[in-house]
């Protein structure tokens, strides 16, 4: 006996379902065997960090002057530098009129490198800057009319703790009382 179309349509369809559930059933096993490709190794992006740099001067425990210096430092790359400042002139020989210009002001330096846990800064602040005389205290000699010059430098490798301020470094002035605190706070940008 025949069948019916009807009965023909569902026997196809039938047959259709079981060789493609077979088929799928076959693939799955074979598709797990396979190994999965490995992506390749992407280096982790470098993060940029702002650096703010901020120099107290203290007086008997209060602030009497703050500077504010921020820069750019990408971890991983090269050395990111700040200078601001004057050169000014000082008369080096009374007979012969010689004049040899010292640069006054801030010099900052940072490099930020990954280290093993946190990434670690190595940076470098100089500051040379120009004494008040005191009054009376030229005799009329040009030697003696050259500015006095104040200077410190201070060099520290740290391990960044991002968004706090970090001391640096505390440094009293050899000719007066008054201290200066270095700190620096590494903010990490957004890409």
């Amino acid at each position: 006996m025949n069948p019916s179309p009807r009965q023909f349509r569902t026997r196809t369809t039938i047959a259709a379902c079981a060789a493609l559930f077979l088929a799928a059933a076959l693939a799955l096993p074979a598709a797990a065997q396979k190994p999965k490709p490995t992506p390749e190794p992407h280096p982790a992006p470098h993060t940029v960090y702002r650096l703010d740099y901020v120099i107290r001067q203290l007086r008997g425990g209060r602030v009497i002057n703050q500077r504010r210096y921020e820069l750019l430092a990408r971890e991983g790359s090269g050395e990111a530098t700040l200078s601001v400042g004057n050169r000014v002139p000082i008369i080096t020989g009374v007979p012969t009129g010689g004049i040899q210009y010292i640069p006054v002001g801030m010099y900052i330096t940072a490099q930020i490198s990954p280290g093993p846990r946190v990434p670690v800064l190595n940076t470098q602040v100089k500051l040379t800057a120009m004494r008040a005389k005191a009054a009376g205290s030229g005799t009329g000699n040009p030697l003696t009319n050259n500015p006095a010059l104040k200077a410190f430098s201070v060099e520290v490798t740290v391990g960044v703790i991002p968004s706090a301020a970090m001391t640096l470094a505390t440094l009293d002035d050899v000719t007066s009382n008054d201290r200066y605190q270095i700190s620096v706070t590494a903010i990490p940008q957004k890409p």
